[in-house]
Parts: C-alpha cells; structure tokens; sequence
C-alpha cells in the first residue's frame, strides 16, 4: 500500500513539470527576388527592405531581362542590387530572432544612374558577420568575381563557412575593385539561409 501511495506522488510531481519544447529546428528559406515588383532593367527599382524574414538595407530590386545587363540573373528575372557610393549595406535579422547563412549568388558591374548597369566589374566583397546578441564582429569572409566576359557575365557563388549560424547581421563592403568604388553597383541573388524564430 505504501508503494502504491509514493508511485502516485512521484506521478502527480512529475506531470506538473513544464515539458520543454526544445529549440526552434529553423526554417530554410531560397531568397530569389522574383515575386517582388521592380523597374525592369532601370537603375533606380523599388526599396527591397524587409523579405521572407531578413531586412535587405540599402538594398533595391532590380528586372534584367535576358542579355539587356552586365550580369545574368541565377534566376530570372529580379535580383537584389546596391550603389557602393549610397553607403553601407547589409542584411540582418527582421521578423526573426536570427538566421544561418548558407550560401548566395553575387556579381559586380560598373553602374551609372542614368545607363544602368554598363559591364561586368572584377571585384572582392567582404561579408563580416555578427552572431544574435553579441555586438562584436564573429567572423570576415571574403568573395572573390573574376568575370569571364568583358560584356556580360553570370554571376558566382559564395558558400558561407559552416559556422556561419545563429547570426542577427551581415555587413557586405567592396574592398576590391578593377574600377573606382563610387561607381560600383553589387548585385545579389539566390540567397540560401535557415531562419529560427527562438
């Protein structure tokens, strides 16, 4: 009897326990731009800003239809692009509480206002990374374009190093250029990333 009393105690105790839900398991997310409205092969399109959890600053949305641009989209037809000479940009967490950074497409191109994008630029970026909650740089990770046509060019891939996890922002500079920086328009695409809410 004395056994039976204890055995339903330790029930009642361990059932009012909270049970743990565990960490968030992420969400993979594949940023391509193409549902987002933008000016088709302009210079000047829509603000990016906030997309599928991450905010984009600095960042508009540009169409190139095929062969009218410098770089080939990864995927048709909109990718994401920057003027160097507007200042900073990076990417960093918006609607979630931090993300890993997997891998994404980039390109150079010398850009003017008023042509566009004019040709495909050599170039080095540097993607400095910052872990959630912690204000000191984690880690610089530089990506290397070499064009292959002086005209128009695809763009490269960047794989992230694997380490690249729990991030709240991504600085990305131009650090290396075949042209002066202040004419220097990066563009980006296919974003791949793990977003955790928790």
């Amino acid at each position: 009897m004395r056994i039976s009393v204890a055995s339903t105690a330790f029930l009642c105790v361990a059932a009012a326990q909270p049970i743990s839900a565990g960490p968030s398991p992420g969400v993979e997310v594949f940023a391509t731009f193409d549902d987002l409205n933008s000016v088709s092969g302009g210079a000047d399109g829509e603000p990016l800003g906030v997309y599928r959890g991450l905010n984009y600053t600095s960042f508009a949305v540009l169409s190139i239809e095929e062969g009218e641009n410098a770089i080939i989209p990864q995927s048709v037809p909109s990718v994401a692009t920057h003027y160097i000479s507007e200042g900073a940009i990076s990417i960093t967490a918006a609607t979630v509480k931090s993300f890993d950074l997997l891998s994404l497409y980039f390109g150079c191109t010398e850009g003017f206002r008023l042509t566009g994008l004019t040709r495909p630029e050599q170039c080095t970026v540097a993607f400095t990374v910052y872990k959630q909650g912690i204000a000191a740089v984690f880690q610089t990770f530089l990506g290397q374009y070499d064009p292959t046509d002086p005209v128009i060019a695809s763009m490269t891939n960047v794989p992230f190093p694997t380490n690249f996890t729990g991030l709240d922002r991504v600085d990305i500079k131009v650090v290396q250029t075949t042209l002066t920086p202040r004419v220097t328009a990066v563009l980006i695409d296919n974003v791949a990333y793990k977003t955790y809410s928790q």
